[in-house]
């Protein structure tokens, strides 16, 4: 079982996506899933008598960064096709959002 929380025990639990069966060791978090008030990502395993007590938990860090100076030869001629190396510089340090 897979929840956002506002902490790592499950104040405020919102569950994510489907149960997940036995052997299924991923998800996939929507793109827009509103964040609001929660910090964390919390596992549980369950069975068919009983949900774990104590999840395993992960803190959120949501970074923001913007790259500069993108540069993209195109070295395929066709008209309808690209191809080459996208480079771009890093950005000197991470913003939160």
């Amino acid at each position: 079982v897979i929840d956002l929380a506002a902490d790592q025990v499950g104040l405020m639990r919102s569950h994510v996506g489907d149960i997940m069966s036995l052997g299924i060791n991923d998800t996939h978090l929507n793109s827009e899933t509103k964040l609001e008030q929660f910090t964390n990502i919390l596992v549980y395993t369950r069975s068919y008598l009983v949900e774990q007590t104590t999840p395993v938990y992960l803190q959120i860090v949501d970074h923001v960064a913007s790259v500069s100076n993108i540069t993209f030869p195109d070295y395929d001629l066709d008209l309808t096709d690209i191809g080459g190396s996208v480079q771009w510089q890093e950005p000197s340090s991470l913003g939160s959002s």
